[in-house]
């Protein structure tokens, strides 16, 4: 089990592909305080979900890549792209 249905049961991140990004970012440490929040408010990170973000820095990165191939491939079968 990973981290994406924590993020999207609590309403952080609507939209899975915007949730892949973050996991692809995490998985690289390379997530900013400027970028635009995952959640859709348009506010960036360090104004908005900061600290949530930043918890996700302590999710081992295998957990971290095994939540992007779960959404990736669910993302693939709903598309019809499997």
């Amino acid at each position: 089990m990973g981290i994406e249905p924590t993020l999207q049961r609590e309403g952080r991140v609507k939209d899975p592909v915007v949730l892949l990004d973050l996991l692809y970012a995490l998985t690289k440490e390379r997530v900013r305080g400027h970028w635009k929040c995952p959640c859709g408010s348009g506010a960036i990170i360090r104004k908005c979900h900061k600290d949530e973000v930043n918890e996700l820095h302590s999710v081992p990165r295998d957990v971290i890549a095994s939540s992007f191939v779960t959404i990736f491939e669910a993302l693939k079968k709903s598309t019809g792209r499997a």
